[in-house]
């Protein structure tokens, strides 16, 4: 649920088979697009896939006035925005000066430790 926006309706129910737990989740079909960690995915058969852009604008469309379907367009782009950000945010943390540069230190420190450690051992 946490990954979900919105929050999907769902019952949670755990069954003890042979003494392992089973989780069974029933999930209600919801009337509009739920977002997956900031995407719109579709099960087909086995595998779960991206929609498409014109997937998400045929389902906003669908059984609704037109601004309905604007209002959900535009949340469904106020969540990947929100999730880009956020992919943006981590990457250029990782990719900071900072961070290389403690790497870089980091790899110096153990590259002599571990040579002094050969050297004594050796």
């Amino acid at each position: 649920q946490d990954y979900l926006a919105p929050r999907a309706q769902m019952e949670i129910e755990v069954h003890s088979i042979e003494g392992k737990d089973i989780v069974v989740a029933k999930v209600q079909p919801a009337d509009r697009l739920i977002a997956a960690r900031g995407g719109y995915y579709r099960r087909v058969a086995t595998d779960t896939r991206p929609l498409k852009a014109k997937e998400i604008v045929a389902h906003a469309k669908k059984n609704i006035d037109n601004d309905s379907a604007i209002k959900e367009l535009s949340d469904i782009i106020a969540t990947q925005t929100g999730t880009i950000d956020e992919l943006r945010k981590d990457f250029n943390r990782a990719n900071s000066l900072k961070r290389k540069l403690f790497i870089a230190v980091l790899g110096a420190i153990v590259g002599v430790v571990g040579k002094y450690l050969i050297n004594l051992i050796g």
